[in-house]
């Protein structure tokens, strides 16, 4: 609640108040608070009101289509490219249209430009001043009072109009939604697309036998994971066998890392995945299935056992567009 009270009421104020400062030159004019106020009600509040809400979807269409990129790279694998697309390009194209948006605005009660009938100059009347204050040029002609800027370099944004404003916005919202649905069509086909489109990729990495995961000089058998792995698999096939001390079983431990130590397997403190099969007082029976280590920072693993028999295989598995 306080979130949508921020948005709708202190984040369009803010803006304003920003634009003021940056009118002004001055820091201590974005808290002018009564002439900010005054600044709104010049230019009206349903305008006010109807600039914050065509400009609110925009924005909202623009975060969408970020986020549609980035669930589009997620899906072939280059989040980390989805990611930095975002961030370079979508974020601060974002940015920069929202406080155009908002100086845009500010201006739109621009009082105007005297022109001179007789020579052609102009000048740009500044905030405050009214047509009525001036009574002819310095060359001695008549002035009129026009909206535009007399020139054949006006600038862009010299001549605002919150109606042909709006108008601009309700393109520009036409557009984003043509563009919404335009990103949205692959990302739509990828989530339903044929099995043999985006297809998964099973290696086996290692077999080994149970029996021999532990040795006298290491503290288990290391695995490394190969690079673009998405999801790891260890398939066991277990039996009991007489331990010569501890609990009968085998622990899988994952790694961040595949810089082993002089023990054969990573630092501790590099841990970020423990699980294990245990074989339970009187409980000897042979235990099969798969461990599966759904996670993709894992970097290698170490397999120990203890008073076990058999055979464990690990498979590393990659998703990938079939092209």
């Amino acid at each position: 609640m306080v979130v949508l009270l921020y948005f709708l009421i202190v984040y369009p104020i803010l803006l304003m108040a920003l634009s003021n400062m940056a009118f002004y030159g001055k820091l201590e004019s974005a808290f002018e608070f009564r002439q900010i106020i005054n600044k709104i009600s010049s230019i009206g509040w349903k305008n006010f009101i109807l600039w914050y809400i065509v400009t609110g979807i925009i924005c909202l269409i623009i975060i969408f289509i970020g986020a549609l990129i980035e669930a589009l790279f997620v899906l072939i694998q280059l989040k980390i490219v989805g990611v930095l697309l975002v961030s370079l390009i979508v974020i601060p194209y974002l940015i920069i249209y929202l406080f155009r948006s908002t100086a845009l605005f500010y201006l739109s009660d621009d009082p105007g430009f005297l022109e001179c009938q007789n020579c052609g100059g102009y000048y740009q009347l500044q905030a405050g001043e009214s047509p009525e204050d001036f009574e002819k040029c310095q060359c001695g002609g008549t002035l009129k009072h026009t909206t535009h800027m007399p020139s054949d370099t006006q600038s862009e944004g010299s001549n605002f109009d919150v109606r042909s404003f709006i108008k601009r916005k309700k393109t520009l919202i036409l557009v984003g939604v043509l563009a919404l649905i335009i990103i949205a069509i692959p990302v739509i086909l990828l989530q339903n697309t044929p099995h043999n489109f985006v297809t998964t990729e099973k290696t086996l990495i290692g077999s080994y036998d149970a029996s021999q995961l532990d040795s006298s000089s290491t503290l288990g058998t290391f695995v490394a994971i190969p690079p673009g792995t998405t999801k790891t698999t260890v398939e066991y096939n277990l039996s009991w066998t007489p331990a010569f001390a501890g609990v009968n079983g085998m622990i899988i431990t994952g790694y961040n890392t595949n810089v082993t130590s002089h023990w054969g397997a990573p630092d501790n403190r590099n841990i970020i995945y423990t699980e294990g099969v245990t074989f339970h007082d009187n409980d000897q029976a042979d235990k099969n299935g798969i461990l599966t280590i759904d996670n993709s920072a894992i970097k290698s693993i170490v397999i120990s056992g203890n008073g076990v028999k058999g055979t464990v295989n690990v498979y590393a598995y990659k998703t990938k567009l079939a092209v």
